[in-house]
């Protein structure tokens, strides 16, 4: 249920607009409070990792947006940007919030129970599991290598894009030639109907979201 309904906030709150961003925090909340409310400092700090790509994305819409005038932004720029930004911090905290709480196996196996449908088009759907689990482990040792080998040259907007660009490069490639490790994944059983509802809840908030915009 946790990977489905970050699934569903995910692909419906890419659609932009604050209906979007209240119907995923609305049903993450749910989710925490039938799973348990996560420690609330693991939440600060996975926004505290993305912020300077919170602040670049309202740089960027606000300053770039045809609206503005030498240092002033265009209003409408900053509205749009700060939604987007609103839509990371929610998908940033609904992954902490849902995922972080389960052991590595759980999640693969969680991964290779939804996507099972898609080896009938001979999707490695095993592998793909594993390695996405992967870049997810390394992810975050990366990072803190990154951390304690910083950057040096040029203005500091280039130093933390040269420090992104390098950990997310480092992640992939290191995730790409690791040999998987041997797990023992007990792939879970079709969950009982009353799981669905708040995904499925979700979705339907989603699609009167924008039948109402339409």
């Amino acid at each position: 249920m946790r990977i489905s309904l970050l699934v569903v906030i995910a692909a419906g709150a890419a659609g932009g607009g604050w209906g979007n961003v209240a119907v995923g925090a609305m049903s993450l909340l749910a989710a925490t409070a039938l799973c348990g409310f996560p420690p609330g400092g693991a939440l600060l700090s996975g926004i505290y990792r993305v912020r300077w790509l919170l602040l670049s994305i309202i740089v960027f819409y606000g300053w770039f947006t045809p609206g503005a005038s030498g240092w002033m932004p265009s209003i409408d720029g900053l509205w749009a940007g700060a939604q987007r930004a609103a839509i990371l911090m929610l998908m940033v905290v609904g992954a902490r919030a849902l995922l972080a709480p389960l052991a590595r196996d759980r999640v693969a196996a969680g991964l290779i129970w939804l996507l099972a449908p898609l080896r009938r088009v001979k999707v490695p759907v095993d592998r793909f599991a594993l390695r996405l689990v992967l870049v997810f482990d390394y992810l975050v040792a990366l990072q803190q290598a990154h951390r304690d080998r910083p950057v040096t040259g040029g203005s500091r907007v280039r130093r933390v894009a040269a420090s992104v660009s390098a950990t997310i490069e480092a992640t992939l490639e290191r995730a790409e030639n690791t040999p998987l490790p041997t797990l023992i994944l007990t792939v879970p059983p079709t969950p009982p109907w009353r799981q669905w509802l708040l995904p499925l809840a979700a979705a339907g908030g989603f699609a009167a979201v924008r039948l109402v915009a339409a």
